[in-house]
């Protein structure tokens, strides 16, 4: 598991932290002498994640699963009263445990951060049961402006900050204090899953202090789940303490809270002891997330009148997510005496609804007063419903334009209009090869849904990907008989992604956006680590796209490819080369609440005849520049028909239905040419060992999830979301050649765009035995070329600072009804296209570069500057119900040449895919719009059909679950099928050797 953004921040930071005794001699050596900070400001160093609260998109029937669909088994009835009682007693001792540790002043500082959090430690402390010693830490940090109700409202949300925690569930209720919760962490890269299973205690003081602990039990209410580790937890506590600040700076808030968490943990494990430490030291400056989520997002609201159940923590299965603007404390009403009063920023009810243990009066020193009642199971926990008469409404009036019922789904947002969009060239040499690839991609889904018993699911630890695996159809007769092949098993997987989850308060992610992110090269580099860019290119080149662009066939989406896959050794010793055709067919759908949705399909395919790639790379000179060896390379791979093979893979990206959701389905059947791989292997299809083809495959279907989490980390890819026809042809997104940042590529947001113009040469054309299609057809001389470039606000906060040249090539302007939306107009006619000076005058070169403006002083009410410039002229858009004539001509024109059936190339044109007649979008000096893009030309089976079968496509058969495959990209050596290293392991292992080593030699 890569580390998140706070794991990075605190590691970067190592520098400012005291590792151990010996190296801060100076250190006081009680937490006594950590005393409030009385500075005004405090600069949290890490910035949290956007997640909010567990979503569940279940009905209450699957409460009584845990999130990997294995349910937790429950004992009849409740717990015997001798278990509760023992249970009680235990965490009262833990609790006493822990008011003895806040008085003890045999603590020494171990770790200090940069703001202001401590961590001191107690080397020799003994356990609860007092039969051993183990390690116990205690961080300490004040956080400003809020409350401990207000804190632990943060502490009680676990999804919120911590990345340990994955999920979980309350069990039961033993007392109106006491709990039993189940608990499930993240596994770590190379590890297993671990849970939980802890009995919970939480007080409150008269003076508005708050205790919680928590210590692992053992009972059979929460059984071991075979695919998990049992952890064991001795002590985890907090002591949330008010603190009153003086009154320095007039109208700051005076109110604090000191934080004190404590662990203790024996770690059982071959991992040096040292390492250990280490490791859980750091753990307590989770309160620097804590804080740092405080002073960005506020504390999450506490909504009375609801049940303890959908209250507590652990329920994340029956708790919605909202976005953060929905649970803002401003926009829910709560009695006044239920506010902090010293500071409107802390503005949370003093309640602890989020550990099921709240009062509902202004004192927190009632806690406890509450009677409730036993849970017998979780599965009888009711489902969080938002429009509960119990949860209170805005205070300011209702929209009267918002003529929703109560029960009614919360409106979607409609989709934006759009311009039109290219359409793939079907006068391609390939496109009846495409036609049939795309006919086997339906072929595929479709046998998904009607025998789905020959499709076993793949058991993952990541629940928000589904993934399939069919071996039969290989084995039928789809098994490419070609010397070398291996057909991989098909692998079909499927995500959702949730608006309400990835961008709260921003505007929607679209299908367009998704596809951007799964088109590019610089994205795909990052979110898809079992494919890369070929590394024989020399290591100039170690940094270059994942994928190179041999030919274009309409000067953006469609096109020849050439990519590779890396090795598993050692099965695999060298990387698998693939040359493709890549298809994007771009499609609106209407709904039956006549809403416009998207619909987005991509085809990709490797063609039987790999000279025929050989033919396309004479035509790009830019690759030979740049990459001078891969017309060798290529060449070479041909001749040797070493070339592995993409019998077809594809996504379809669709909007669903009165929903904030996206569905995102990937499809992949692949067949690696197992040639020359050294040492030589035989032609059998049976040289891979049995369970490899299943590795590769389920580390491929992991792929949606990979999309889905660059989403959610980084926001989406920026790029053209539509690209008109025209004399410019795009040419793929590079990384910046002098990049001013240390971690480079799209993560940080500095990308290069290139793209070029054909040129007319003068003189006499040579002539070829078969014309080759022009790859763009312009409709009129009249008509520009218009193209909409969109960006994320997460991965630019501040706003995009672009660069294009030659600046005299396109007029750049804000779309008005579009946010982050910029339109080119490009203009073929411009005085740097006249005298290019090069490439031979074959084509010019227009480079488009973006940076992220790094403050929001350098950054103008636009939030975008192009070539210095910090003001730019806006076009708008307009809705016109009728098609224009040029539209028309347009069509007219693609229809020419087609036989009286219909039909290019062979390929017959689907009704499916004429233009929607309702909507059309155009700009106020662009002639020719639509809602959403004119739907392409089909191959013989039509994408809008792709997945209307599977809608209704029946059930034969139960779904089969087998074992569990190992999803994980970075596999370095792999002996078998159970025993197999990735490259951290290994590294791990010789860091913890070489730590070995040096301890016994100067330890």
């Amino acid at each position: 598991m890569p580390l998140s953004e706070y794991a990075r921040s605190e590691y970067e930071e190592d520098s400012e932290f005291v590792m151990s005794d010996e190296e801060d001699e100076t250190a006081p050596q009680s937490s006594t002498d950590l005393n409030p900070p009385h500075n005004s400001e405090s600069f949290p160093i890490d910035k949290p994640g956007l997640e909010v609260l567990e979503d569940s998109l279940s009905n209450t029937s699957r409460n009584s699963e845990n999130r990997n669909g294995n349910p937790i088994q429950s004992a009849p009835g409740s717990i015997i009263s001798n278990d509760t009682s023992k249970f009680i007693n235990h965490v009262d001792l833990v609790m006493n445990k822990i008011k003895t540790l806040e008085s003890d002043d045999r603590w020494h500082r171990v770790l200090k951060h940069r703001t202001g959090v401590q961590v001191y430690a107690q080397k020799h402390a003994k356990t609860i049961s007092k039969t051993k010693t183990v390690p116990v830490f205690k961080g300490v940090g004040l956080i400003k402006g809020y409350s401990p109700a207000s804190v632990f409202a943060v502490i009680g949300s676990s999804k919120l900050w911590d990345e340990w925690y994955e999920d979980g569930n309350l069990v039961e209720n033993l007392s109106d204090q006491v709990s039993l919760t189940y608990m499930r962490m993240k596994a770590g890269i190379g590890t297993r899953t671990r849970d939980l299973s802890l009995v919970e205690k939480v007080e409150a003081a008269a003076d508005g202090s708050i205790y919680f602990c928590a210590s692992s039990v053992v009972t059979p209410r929460v059984p071991t789940v075979p695919s998990r580790i049992r952890a064991h937890i001795e002590l985890n506590g907090w002591v949330l303490e008010p603190i009153k600040l003086p009154d320095s700076t007039p109208g700051a808030s005076t109110t604090a809270t000191k934080v004190t968490y404590y662990l203790q943990v024996n770690v059982k494990t071959f991992v040096a002891e040292a390492v250990s430490k280490r490791y859980l030291a750091r753990r307590p400056l989770c309160i620097t997330k804590i804080d740092a989520y405080l002073q960005k997002y506020g504390s999450p609201v506490q909504l009375e009148g609801i049940s303890d159940t959908e209250a507590h923590p652990r329920q994340g299965g029956n708790r919605r997510s909202y976005s953060r603007n929905f649970m803002s404390v401003k926009q829910l009403e709560f009695p006044k005496d239920s506010f902090n009063g010293d500071n409107g920023a802390a503005t949370a009810p003093n309640s602890l609804s989020s550990r099921g243990m709240r009062s509902h009066l202004p004192s927190i020193s009632s806690f406890g007063q509450k009677t409730r009642a036993r849970l017998p199971t979780s599965a009888s926990v009711p489902t969080f419903n938002r429009n509960s008469s119990n949860v209170r409404k805005p205070s300011q009036p209702p929209n009267p334009g918002n003529h929703s019922t109560p029960g009614s789904p919360l409106p979607k947002a409609p989709q934006p209009v759009l311009i039109d969009h290219l359409k793939p060239n079907q006068e391609s040499t390939n496109w009846n090869s495409i036609s049939q690839a795309f006919e086997l991609f339906s072929t595929y889904l479709n046998d998904f849904n009607t025998n789905r018993k020959d499709w076993q699911a793949i058991e993952n630890s990541n629940n928000s990907v589904k993934m399939w695996l069919n071996s039969q159809i290989s084995q039928g007769g789809q098994k490419n008989v070609r010397e070398g092949l291996f057909s991989l098993p098909i692998v079909k997987s499927e995500t959702m992604l949730d608006n309400l989850q990835i961008s709260p308060g921003s505007p929607p992610i679209t299908p367009e956006q998704i596809s951007m992110t799964i088109l590019s090269n610089l994205a795909q580099q990052t979110w898809d680590q079992y494919l890369h860019g070929y590394s024989k290119f020399g290591s100039q080149h170690r940094h270059h796209q994942h994928q190179l662009l041999v030919n274009t066939d309409n000067g953006f989406d469609q096109g020849t490819f050439l990519g590779t896959m890396k090795a598993v050794y050692p099965h695999i010793r060298d990387e698998l080369m693939f040359c493709f055709d890549q298809v994007v067919f771009r499609q609106p759908t209407v709904s039956s609440d006549q809403t416009l949705h998207s619909k987005i399909i991509i085809i990709h395919h490797s063609v039987d005849d790999e000279e025929e790639y050989l033919k396309r790379l004479e035509d790009n000179k830019d690759l030979h520049v740049n990459f001078p060896g891969v017309k060798f390379l290529l060449r070479e791979k041909v001749q040797q028909k070493s070339l592995s093979k993409i019998d077809v893979a594809g996504w379809v990206i669709e909007s669903v239905p009165s929903s904030d959701q996206i569905k995102i389905t990937h499809l992949s059947a692949l067949s690696l040419n197992l040639k020359n791989q050294r040492p030589p292997t035989t032609p059998s299809t049976d040289s891979l060992p049995d369970f490899l083809p299943k590795l590769i495959a389920s580390n491929i279907a992991s792929r949606p999830h990979q999309v889905h989490e660059f989403i959610r980390e980084y926001g989406f890819s920026p790029g053209f979301v539509r690209w008109m026809d025209g004399e410019i042809h795009y040419d793929g997104d590079h990384l910046l050649a002098h990049s001013e940042q240390i971690l480079t590529g799209i993560k940080s947001g500095q990308v290069e765009w290139r793209f070029s113009k054909k040129l007319h040469q003068d003189g006499p054309q040579t002539t070829q035995t078969t014309p080759r299609p022009l790859p763009s057809i312009k409709l009129s001389p009249s008509v520009d070329q218009s193209c909409w470039f969109q960006w994320s606000e997460q991965m630019y906060p501040h706003g995009i600072d672009l660069t294009l040249e030659p600046e005299d090539v396109a007029e750049v302007r804000l779309v008005s009804d579009s946010k982050n939306t910029l339109q080119f107009d490009w203009k073929p006619d411009a005085e740097s296209f006249k005298n290019p000076g090069t490439l031979d005058g074959v084509k010019t070169i227009i480079k488009l570069q973006a940076k992220r403006i790094h403050s929001i002083d350098s950054s103008t009410s636009q939030r975008v500057i192009l070539n210095g410039s910090r003001s730019l002229a806006t076009v708008h858009t307009k809705v016109n119900q009728l098609r224009s004539k040029l539209e028309k001509v347009a069509e007219g024109r693609d229809d020419a040449g087609k036989t009286p059936g219909g039909k290019a190339n062979g390929t017959s044109r689907d009704a499916s895919f004429d233009p929607l007649t309702n909507s059309n979008a155009q700009t106020e000096t662009k002639p020719v719009p639509s809602s959403a893009s004119n739907p392409p030309a089909a191959p013989t089976s039509s994408p809008s059909n792709l997945l209307h079968d599977a809608k209704k496509g029946k059930k034969t058969g139960t779904q089969q679950s087998r074992q569990q495959l190992v999803v994980n990209p970075d596999v370095a050596i792999i002996i078998n099928q159970d025993i197999y290293f990735t490259r951290s392991q290994v590294l791990f292992f010789f860091i913890c050797l070489g730590s070995a080593y040096l301890y016994s030699r100067f330890g």
